[in-house]
């Protein structure tokens, strides 16, 4: 039987492990210090800085979620950031709340997911430099993700204009669809992997920045809720047709338009945007304005994605 972790040393030590970490391209110290110690961005680069987190009863369900899911989304939910901004991963950090049933074989297996999801990604300099442990009633987890934009290229949410083409990636409404599925009792399937292990656009949003996309943002809480945000933030007005919104199979209209954790990047591009080659799909337009409108229903489209404190 496999000896687990029983103190704190211990669980660092763990990680450790998981983490391969002692110094590297994204750091001269990682973890084993009171600080790491990191080595500025590239020249003619700018830094990129994230947080986010997944939380016990809010995010997951310990009796439906696996352990490995769990960590795979919160790296991933992290990585989703930088690939919305166009920007290249460069280190993170990991703050675990853990009560006392994480010890043991569910740790191991959320650490497990957690760097198979960056294996996969080949993010072999995507490197994790410190973070912090306490004990706590619930599990959570934190992960503060930076990464590396060309110095005034980032893709931003207000970089929209009227004129401009709005896309979104990849098929909607999946990891909604997949939530449902499993709170039914279902034990695999295209949309449960979708809701438990999605995928960070990390190439797309890179090669979205060098095509000459205007903004973007990725799609965490809901189209209806992000597209929302974006046309505030840029000053438009949004026009979606729901005819062309791109479902995820076997999803409906409704979780296409408003559910969320599906991870996919919504942006902004010119008339002329050259899509060759890319999993992405034209929805509608910005025009001078405010608010999000939905054409094909002649209706205004409400922001009834997630949120935290609805």
């Amino acid at each position: 039987m496999k000896d687990f972790p029983r103190n704190e040393s211990e669980i660092i030590a763990q990680i450790q492990r998981f983490g391969r970490s002692s110094g590297g391209a994204a750091a001269r110290i990682g973890i084993g210090d009171d600080c790491a110690v990191l080595h500025a961005p590239a020249a003619g680069c700018e830094l990129l800085a994230t947080t986010d987190q997944v939380i016990e009863t809010k995010h997951f369900l310990r009796e439906t979620h696996p352990a490995q899911a769990v960590g795979s989304k919160v790296i991933t939910r992290g990585l989703s950031d930088i690939a919305a901004m166009g920007g290249r991963p460069t280190w993170f950090l990991l703050s675990l709340q853990l009560p006392d049933w994480t010890f043991g074989e569910w740790l191991e297996q959320f650490l497990q997911g957690m760097f198979d999801k960056i294996d996969e990604l080949q993010l072999s300099n995507f490197q994790l430099v410190g973070g912090d442990l306490a004990a706590a009633e619930s599990f959570s987890a934190h992960v503060s993700v930076t990464g590396e934009a060309r110095s005034g290229e980032a893709l931003l949410r207000s970089g929209a204009s009227p004129g401009d083409g709005l896309w979104v990636s990849g098929q909607l409404g999946g990891s909604a669809l997949g939530f449902d599925l499993l709170a039914s009792g279902a034990k695999d399937g295209p949309a449960l992997a979708r809701h438990l292990y999605p995928h960070p656009r990390l190439e797309l949003g890179e090669e979205l920045r060098r095509r000459g996309a205007t903004a973007a943002m990725d799609l965490s809480d809901g189209l209806s809720t992000d597209l929302a945000r974006m046309a505030e933030a840029s000053g438009v007005e949004a026009r979606v047709d729901g005819h062309l919104l791109p479902l995820f199979d076997g999803a409906s209209r409704e979780q296409g338009l408003h559910g969320g954790e599906d991870y996919e990047l919504l942006f902004c591009a010119p008339a002329d945007f050259d899509s060759t080659g890319l999993d992405v799909t034209a929805i509608g337009e910005m025009r001078a304005g405010s608010g999000v409108w939905l054409t094909d229903e002649g209706r205004a489209l409400d922001a009834k994605g997630f949120d935290h404190f609805r």
